[in-house]
């Protein structure tokens, strides 16, 4: 039997009343996943799925912003140079990543430039979120009647949560931290660059510490597999303890 499609309101998302409850649904459930670069967020983010959570990605909304002819390729294809884009018009990311090291300027332009875009992105997702629940004809969400137990949290993963001054639109934030070592040798090997290069890639971000340190929840995931899903459970019971969320009305 196909699944059947949640029910969709009539109220367009991009009404200024729904931006009012698309940003306390995001207070009340949302969960800010970050960290820094090669420190294990997606793998985390992955485990949380697989456990029946809904999962958002920053960097999905990019890729799909920047494909050929969408809104964040056109944009980009006015402000950087035509090196960062292949014969097919494809945009090498790898190229664009690789000169952020050597160009903060480059780096802070191109943000942005995509990080609206993927604002609004991230806001049509949580409305998406929202649908199964309570929506009047009006729009409105309403929770009540739900049991506390089964609060749908949410994780949105993001690497510039906190570089962004992001953190407190959230319910909480976790930050995805490990070794500095594996940090390193793991962006080595998925990028294929020298120890450098990384070392220059990981500088652009706060640092593990500093995220550490104003992190609601620390989950590190220097371990192997099954204890990094340990961890994981972990999280989820640390969230079940608490405070159920406000309810959302008109």
């Amino acid at each position: 039997m196909m699944a059947q499609s949640p029910p969709q309101p009539s109220a367009s998302w991009l009404a200024p009343s729904s931006a009012a409850r698309i940003r306390l649904f995001i207070q009340s459930y949302g969960i800010g996943v970050t960290g820094s670069v090669a420190c294990g967020k997606t793998t985390v983010m992955r485990l949380l799925h697989n456990k029946g959570y809904s999962t958002l990605y920053a960097d999905d909304f990019a890729h799909q912003l920047t494909q050929p002819h969408q809104p964040g390729w056109r944009a980009l294809r006015q402000q950087i140079a035509g090196e960062f884009f292949r014969a097919d018009s494809t945009l090498d990311r790898s190229a664009l990543a690789a000169a952020f090291s050597s160009s903060p300027q480059l780096k802070a332009e191109v943000e942005g430039t995509l990080h609206p875009l993927i604002e609004r992105e991230f806001q049509r997702a949580v409305w998406q979120i929202m649908l199964p629940w309570q929506i009047d004809e009006c729009g409105e969400a309403g929770l009540g009647g739900i049991d506390a137990q089964l609060v749908p949290y949410f994780f949105y993963e993001a690497a510039l949560i906190l570089e962004a001054g992001s953190a407190a639109r959230f319910k909480r934030v976790v930050v995805v931290s490990c070794d500095e070592e594996d940090q390193l040798q793991r962006l080595m090997l998925r990028q294929q660059v020298t120890a450098a290069q990384a070392k220059a890639w990981i500088g652009l971000q706060l640092s593990q510490a500093d995220k550490r340190a104003q992190a609601d929840y620390v989950l590190d995931s220097s371990c192997d597999a099954s204890t990094l899903r340990q961890r994981v459970e972990a999280l989820v019971e640390w969230l079940a303890g608490l405070s159920a969320p406000v309810e959302l009305s008109s």
